[in-house]
């Protein structure tokens, strides 16, 4: 009940600043656009308001999960309105080469001021697709490489390019396995390949696997407004590698 205390003071406060009487027409005075914004694992979000002759970015904080906002625009004008949390406020959606996708909860909305208050109710989706890898039985690193190099934050559509990242493992004494963490932009195919490099080797991958190919067959959808994480064990043995996607069959290599 806080937030909803926290809403009608907002708008109380903010409808007495729109300089209009009730005795004028209010077709010319400006609209109030109130948002509420929740989703995502950050407690700061940034919403972009994009109009014609209009741009208004501004840093919004999460009180109890939710984050509120309020301000003025122009009535019967067509508005963007893009919402972000997780990555730099200044973060054009490209990611460079050895970098990996921020962990982006994003949504985009147009938005048209038709009466003095216009409400706005928003959920951040997840954008990036987080691939854990686990590989027992070899001393190695893991390259991840694609054609999609982020995400166009105007309509949150993946971006074409070149994509590669590579990490060296996190060691779990315990379970005698090493550990990588991947955070990947959503795809368009199945071009996302999984490459695994030892010393003797220097950059060239001693063993590939066509990973967006495997994912795909698993029924991994990259279509989902929020994208869900991976888990990917792969496990050397008696001169073969056994690959698995967790909560489906193994596969041998």
């Amino acid at each position: 009940m806080r937030v909803k205390c926290y809403i009608m003071a907002a708008l109380v406060g903010l409808t007495a600043t729109l300089g209009c009487s009730v005795k004028t027409d209010r077709s010319e005075c400006p609209g109030l656009l109130y948002m509420s914004v929740y989703g995502g694992d950050e407690d700061i979000m940034y919403a972009n308001v994009i109009g014609d002759d209009y741009e208004h970015l501004m840093r919004i904080s999460k009180r109890e999960g939710v984050g509120v906002a309020a301000f003025e625009l122009p009535k019967y004008e067509v508005f963007n309105v893009r919402f972000s949390s997780g990555s730099p406020m200044s973060w054009d959606g490209t990611i460079d080469l050895g970098e990996q996708m921020p962990q982006l909860y994003a949504a985009n909305r147009e938005i048209i001021c038709e009466s003095d208050v216009t409400e706005l109710k928003v959920k951040l989706e997840k954008q990036y697709c987080r691939i854990n890898v686990m590989v027992v039985g070899l001393d190695c690193r893991v390259r991840i490489r694609g054609d999609v190099m982020g995400v166009d934050m105007n309509d949150l559509t993946p971006l074409p390019g070149l994509f590669c990242v590579e990490h060296s493992p996190v060691i779990d004494v315990h379970r005698k396995s090493q550990h990588f963490v991947f955070d990947v932009p959503r795809q368009i195919d199945d071009s996302l390949m999984l490459e695994m490099v030892v010393e003797s080797s220097g950059l060239s991958p001693v063993y590939t696997y066509d990973l967006g190919k495997r994912l795909m067959e698993s029924g991994v959808d990259w279509n989902k407004p929020s994208l869900d994480d991976v888990y990917v064990n792969i496990e050397y043995m008696d001169n073969k590698f056994v690959f698995e996607i967790q909560n489906w069959d193994k596969i041998e290599l």
